[in-house]
């Protein structure tokens, strides 16, 4: 059963992390894109602090630093179209914002790769 839910979980990050912009997308479309990709990691992010703390197992760490790995990928990809749009679209401060939380969950990778 937990191989199936990571295998889905994966599958739907892929989905939302990797789906085709085209050139026309509007401003706005592209914030939307952005501001789903930061919603969804801060929810790996959180998903996989609730698995350390109810499992100190090896598996519950690996699962906990897979899914650390797809936030920050999707926290790194938000960054970008925030930069992109700022300061028209976006604001600054989003690019920060998702800048600092892709650090975060390369900060918890590697204390969880050490613990």
């Amino acid at each position: 059963m937990k191989r199936s839910v990571k295998i889905l979980s994966a599958f739907v990050v892929s989905l939302i992390l990797f789906s085709p912009l085209s050139h026309g997308d509007d401003p706005s479309a592209l914030k939307e894109k952005a501001d789903t990709n930061a919603v969804t990691a801060a929810q790996l992010m959180q998903r996989a602090f609730v698995i350390v703390e109810n499992n100190k197992s090896i598996e519950a760490r690996q699962t906990a630093i897979s899914l650390l790995a797809q936030a920050g990928q999707m926290f790194e990809s938000a960054a970008s179209i925030y930069k992109a749009l700022a300061p028209d679209y976006a604001a600054p401060q989003d690019y920060q914002n998702a800048l600092q939380a892709m650090q975060q969950c390369v900060q918890n990778i590697e204390r969880l790769k050490r613990a």
